[in-house]
């Protein structure tokens, strides 16, 4: 790990070079960076699955249960059956792991029973998989040019639209993807 490269709660926003379909035209929200190398969740790929019909085929809740209005993400290439809720510090939720003052990620089926109840975190998303990097390997990919590093802000994860996501991401640098577009032609990557 760069000791000088501090990613968690930042974003990742892929450059329109970067081709790879699991990462093409992602922002990706980073959850740890440490030792052990990096990990996190695409933030933009909603789907048309809902959160109550993946609970129901689970098991986690009976079918009936009442219906939560959350659509499902795909979060990442890595353990795609498995489920993470990325949500606003809001109670005490057994495997949960603090991301930063206000956000944990949580892997077990209390807080969902809860939401299910009306009670748990009101901001969250739901994402199946997760993103995941070796040691050093997501700071080469940086060094390549492949991401380009934004903060992370709860507005991004919780009040922006999926699809506007990337836009408004790179305007938190005072860029537009059309500029990132032409900057890359102009540099010979695309």
């Amino acid at each position: 790990m760069d000791e000088n490269m501090e990613l968690q709660n930042h974003l990742l926003v892929a450059m329109p070079s970067l081709r790879d379909p699991n990462f093409a035209g992602t922002v990706v929200y980073i959850t740890g960076h440490d030792e052990k190398g990096s990990r996190g969740f695409v933030i933009n790929r909603q789907t048309e699955l809902m959160l109550s019909d993946v609970l129901e085929q689970s098991k986690v809740i009976a079918k009936g249960s009442p219906r939560l209005p959350d659509r499902v993400f795909i979060g990442g290439p890595v353990d795609p059956q498995r489920g993470f809720l990325l949500h606003e510090k809001a109670g005490e939720y057994a495997a949960s792991r603090e991301i930063s003052p206000t956000l944990c990620v949580t892997l077990s089926a209390d807080v969902l029973s809860r939401m299910c109840r009306g009670e748990g975190p009101r901001r969250r998303l739901f994402l199946l998989g997760l993103a995941g990097w070796l040691p050093g390997q997501l700071e080469a990919e940086i060094a390549l040019g492949s991401w380009i590093t934004v903060p992370g802000t709860e507005e991004i994860l919780f009040d922006v639209p999926p699809e506007e996501r990337y836009d408004y991401a790179l305007r938190q640098i005072g860029i537009s993807r059309e500029q990132l577009e032409a900057s890359e032609e102009q540099a010979g990557h695309a």
